[in-house]
């Protein structure tokens, strides 16, 4: 019997969601050995554009997101950050920002331990949705960030189309974080 795979989109602050992201942090925690591993501002109810849950037989076993990027001037420096609409560029004599490495970020992937590698492709599935949700926000290219400390994270994202870039935003200076983009 196929399994069959459900794809919902969830807010923030279901119940769903806050149980996957609970586990991937968790998981994080214990890989990393430390109890927050988060560059820069973590995400937000306010800051995500889409949260997604796959379901396998009505439970929930895996998630995604995607954030909104745009540059600000911080300084004598241009920084990616998040789309937050209370920040603003204050000064009319700062340079323009240079372009965006992509109009999203791939957030908060993550498959329950007990689904990985059962030949369902779920994260595959998850990916998918993320790519859709930003083709219709109009958006051309995403970029995402996992540690190198998740060498099967970094093997999924090379195999679905990914390519390593320079760390970008907060991930700059970052020794343990692998960045990637792809064209949608």
């Amino acid at each position: 019997m196929a399994t069959t795979i459900q794809v919902l989109d969830r807010p923030w602050d279901h119940p769903d969601s806050i149980m996957l992201r609970q586990a991937q942090r968790s998981e994080l925690a214990v890989r990393y050995n430390k109890p927050d591993s988060e560059y820069g501002p973590k995400p937000t109810k306010d800051d995500i554009s889409a949260f997604i849950v796959a379901y396998v037989d009505a439970k929930p076993v895996a998630c995604g997101a995607l954030r909104a990027l745009r540059i600000v001037a911080d300084n004598d420096n241009m920084n990616v950050i998040d789309d937050d609409p209370q920040i603003q560029i204050q000064s009319e004599s700062r340079p323009s920002p240079p372009s965006l490495p992509a109009e999203g970020e791939v957030k908060r992937m993550f498959v329950v331990p007990e689904f990985r590698g059962k030949r369902l492709g779920i994260a595959s599935v998850i990916l998918e949705a993320l790519h859709e949700r930003a083709r219709s926000r109009g958006w051309r290219k995403l970029v995402c960030e996992t540690g190198k400390l998740q060498p099967d994270a970094i093997r999924f994202y090379m195999r679905e189309g990914y390519r390593p870039i320079e760390n970008f935003g907060h991930y700059i200076g970052s020794e343990l974080s692998v960045c990637f983009e792809r064209e949608i």
